[in-house]
């Protein structure tokens, strides 16, 4: 449903039709650590804010073609340290529309490159305690179809704190997290900023 920003305010879009390619491969240096590897082309539908004044209209018209190449890679790098990682690289474009402007034109808040790590250690003294951190990458955008309006690219940290137990024989689990460790001011797409630093803190447990 289009949101309230827009003239054409409630209107619901027919459905996004997509098709995706890829063919990857998987290497394991040995049973504590996976490196996977795929090159992929994804064809959609193109939607965007048309831009009209004085109230833009979300339309959609075309298609936009997603390709590159991923990579991640999973394991542990000791008996206490896990490591998850990865990255995207895409060339994107749009490739058919009813407005030959935009032809060739970057499609709009889709991020070429985007990158991240997350690590998590095990307290050797501590047993049940687990650090985390994180590092999230992602690439500028632009937030227009004419490709003028670019939107920075930013990075994200986060941090956090898991204690398993046991509270009267019952599997009980502390989590915290702090998420925009930074507090760092970051736009998300061309219309929304993104979440500034958030504390959650959380209790699991099992009867």
């Amino acid at each position: 449903m289009v949101g309230d920003t827009y003239s054409n305010a409630g209107e619901i879009l027919d459905p996004l039709v997509s098709k995706q390619y890829e063919v990857g491969a998987k290497y394991s240096f040995n049973d504590r650590l996976l490196f996977t590897t795929a090159l992929f082309r994804i064809e959609k539908s193109n939607q965007y804010s048309d831009n009209a004044t004085p109230i833009p209209k979300y339309v959609q018209d075309g298609e936009q073609i997603h390709q590159g190449l991923e990579f991640t890679f999973t394991g542990k790098a000791t008996d206490h340290l896990a490591l998850i990682g990865g990255g995207t690289w895409m060339d994107l474009s749009v490739e058919k529309s009813n407005d030959p402007a935009i032809e060739g034109k970057k499609p709009t808040n889709a991020a070429a490159k985007m990158a991240k790590i997350y690590a998590e250690y095990q307290i050797p003294a501590i047993e049940g305690l687990t650090l985390s951190s994180g590092a999230y990458y992602t690439g500028e955008k632009y937030g227009n179809t004419s490709n003028t309006d670019k939107i920075p690219a930013y990075t994200l940290f986060d941090v956090g704190v898991r204690y398993n137990t046991q509270i009267a024989q019952h599997p009980t689990i502390f989590n915290l997290t702090i998420s925009n460790l930074t507090s760092k001011d970051y736009w998300t797409s061309s219309n929304y900023l993104g979440d500034p630093r958030t504390v959650a803190f959380s209790v699991k447990t099992q009867f």
